[in-house]
């Protein structure tokens, strides 16, 4: 799955960062969501080649991954596998996203700190 989104803050959220990661979910985000979406839209059809091999080269190794558009058509990959962080979470959210883990044999833990 690829969400594109316009939402930096999902980055900074457990349950959806949780998601990503459980989903195996690729996100597209633009660098800026204060632009009107004729700007987001020109930037994006700019970068799509770029973003088009990136996500060819990322389903060869089997790998999501979260990447962002710039408003002048750039596009780069600023994490591999993302996983959510324990310490942006609170600690019965993050003991219930391993206890989903457990239960369906995902391996998405992220590291403790």
């Amino acid at each position: 799955m690829i969400v594109i989104t316009s939402d930096l803050r999902i980055l900074k959220s457990f349950p959806h960062m949780a998601a990503i990661a459980l989903g195996k979910t690729t996100v597209i985000a633009f660098t800026h969501n204060s632009y009107n979406s004729d700007v987001r839209g020109r930037a994006f059809i700019k970068a799509i080649e770029v973003i088009e091999q990136a996500i060819a080269d990322h389903r060869k190794k089997r790998r999501n991954f979260i990447g962002v558009v710039g408003m002048q058509g750039t596009f780069r990959v600023v994490s591999e596998k993302p996983l959510p962080h324990r310490a942006t979470c609170d600690p019965r959210d993050w003991e219930s996203y391993e206890r989903v883990c457990i239960a369906e044999g995902v391996l998405a833990f992220a590291p403790k700190h």
